[in-house]
């Protein structure tokens, strides 16, 4: 991919420094939120050590991001507008009225939204929330809801998810005065927010629009990445960095989603999976110590790419060896210590801790009551139906009818030939094995091995233990850059 040299960026302006500190009324001290029985949820103060200089183990441009979005407290964007940053994924915005305050994203966990909204009325006294909006349906803007409106407090308090709201750039002309959203910092000024919009409309149509003209030109995904270059306006505006989205990343996105994986070469359309095709290219190359040798002389030469391509395939063809691992874990902090783009230093620091110490099983679970309430009857079906384990239930033929009285619904479940299938049935020519009478949240109960006594069943309730028998639980510790 080409890119400007990093002294091009405009590090001495100090802009949005002073954007994100200006309107600040008080942070929560200490930064911590804690949970139940004192398990800590969020610990903004664990990003205090952004406070130095950049080290060499970090992109100065990340640092300098990492810098801005740490910051944590209260601030007024406007007359009876605040937001909550740095104490979670996302902010939250509190439009202050007559009665009450509406919240804008609740963040995605009810501990920090309730530290969130404790800290506004801190300073702003204690207004009731008179409405609640989501702005999308990532779990970091809805999550956090019963943080700001518990069980019991939620009657008469409208909740909306507007539609429509991308189509916002020409519609609102003059009438900007800030523009402010759920992840970083606000932009005051006319001027400056529509300077700031029409870089993000041009950011995304330039990269869309130049990855498919090379596209036809017969160029495949990694070819259009390393050859794409943004504008020099937009490459150096701080607000187009690809702190999340890397110009690499998301080109291969884009052919990926108009073309798929082929990218038209048949020699690509077969070929050995990871372990299989490693061992030939490790044979390929003299053996596993000539692979060792070459793969350090391309690390050494700084072609850490070619490198961490060979010593990926050394591991995956003889993964009992140390020193390959150790030498692909030194070539992915290099690439990580080095790496602009978040997600991209993750990839490349957490794929070298995994290969020095095994895979890690410490997950980030978003999953709440709130949310599985969320999910439609069908979601929830479809849940099960994609953990079932097909070479096992080849051979099971079973029916099941979910009669749902709160939604009024009937749905049909059928393994067979293992595959869950369902659909929703009005008037049902056949009865199923097995019907079961419940509400929503007893079909939630159930789905978690759970059975109330309250159910009405119709046939034989061991088909559902049957059911049950096929459905795996996913091992979320798998490993990636390990055979």
């Amino acid at each position: 991919m080409a890119s400007l040299p990093l002294e091009t960026l405009p590090f001495d302006d100090v802009t949005d420094f002073e954007n994100a500190d200006r309107g600040f009324i008080g942070a929560l001290v200490p930064g911590v939120v804690e949970g139940a029985e004192g398990r800590t949820v969020w610990d903004n103060d664990a990003y205090a050590f952004l406070k130095a200089d950049c080290p060499d183990t970090a992109h100065p441009s990340l640092w300098r991001q990492a810098q801005l979005a740490s910051k944590q407290g209260l601030y007024e964007v406007t007359d009876g507008i605040c937001q909550v940053r740095g104490l979670d994924l996302s902010n939250m915005t509190l439009v202050e009225g007559e009665r009450g305050v509406v919240v804008i994203d609740p963040l995605i966990s009810a501990e920090t939204a309730a530290a969130a909204l404790g800290l506004y009325r801190e300073h702003r006294g204690d207004r009731p929330v008179t409405g609640l909006i989501y702005t999308h349906s990532h779990g970091d803007h809805f999550g956090g809801a019963r943080g700001v409106l518990p069980r019991g407090t939620e009657e008469g308090v409208p909740i909306l998810a507007p539609a429509g709201f991308l189509e916002q750039i020409e519609y609102f002309g003059d009438g900007y005065d800030v523009a402010f959203a759920s992840h970083h910092w606000p932009t005051w000024g006319r001027e400056n927010v529509v300077t700031f919009l029409s870089a993000q409309r041009d950011l995304y149509a330039y990269m869309h629009d130049q990855t498919l003209r090379l596209l036809n030109d017969g160029l495949t995904g990694p070819e259009i990445a390393e050859e794409l270059q943004l504008p020099p306006a937009l490459e150096n505006s701080w607000h187009a960095r690809g702190y999340y989205g890397s110009l690499s990343h998301n080109v291969k996105a884009i052919c990926q989603r108009y073309l798929g994986w082929f990218n038209g070469n048949v020699a690509t359309l077969w070929e050995h999976p990871p372990v299989e095709l490693a061992r030939r290219y490790v044979d390929s190359m003299g053996g596993a110590d000539q692979t060792l040798a070459k793969a350090r002389a391309y690390a050494d030469s700084g072609d850490l790419r070619f490198a961490a391509t060979l010593l990926n395939h050394l591991v995956f063809a003889e993964p009992g060896r140390t020193d390959a691992k150790e030498a692909l874990a030194g070539v992915y902090d290099t690439l990580g210590h080095g790496a602009e783009n978040g997600p991209w230093r993750n990839f490349y620091l957490t794929s070298a801790m995994e290969l020095r110490h095994g895979e890690n099983a410490a997950l980030l679970d978003t999953a709440n009551p709130e949310m599985a309430t969320a999910l439609t009857a069908d979601m929830l079906i479809d849940s099960i139906a994609v953990r079932i384990d097909g070479p096992r239930a080849w051979d099971e033929d079973l029916t099941i009818d979910l009669v749902l009285t709160d939604e009024g619904s009937h749905h049909r479940l059928t393994l067979h030939n293992g595959a869950l299938t369902h659909r929703t049935v009005t008037d049902p020519r056949t009865p199923a094995g097995l019907t079961l009478t419940l509400t929503k949240p007893q079909l939630l109960a159930v789905l978690a091995g759970r059975a109330p006594d309250s159910i009405s069943t119709a046939g034989s309730p061991a088909l559902l233990s049957r059911l049950f028998s096929y459905v795996t639980k996913a091992d979320a510790a798998f490993p990636i850059v390990t055979p």
